[in-house]
């Protein structure tokens, strides 16, 4: 494999990894920090939280199974 594959492949799983911390920021974290202010959260917002995470830790299982194609 050449380098320029090998530096698309780290290059698209970083790219993932990147929308998955931001899916799992806005998708999981800012219903917890705005309850705090209305004083509880609603089911559907842990119900779109939970959404979010599990969203974002596939995001994170493909940007890992990108980066086992590169032969070390």
């Amino acid at each position: 494999m050449t380098d320029g594959r090998k530096e698309k492949i780290k290059l698209r799983a970083n790219y993932l990894n990147s929308i998955a911390v931001a899916v799992f920021a806005v998708g999981a974290g800012t219903p917890f920090f705005t309850s705090v202010n209305r004083g509880g959260i609603t089911g559907g917002e842990v119900f779109l939280a939970a959404l979010a995470t599990i969203f974002s830790v596939s995001l994170h299982v493909i940007a890992s199974h990108y980066i086992l194609e590169i032969d070390l």
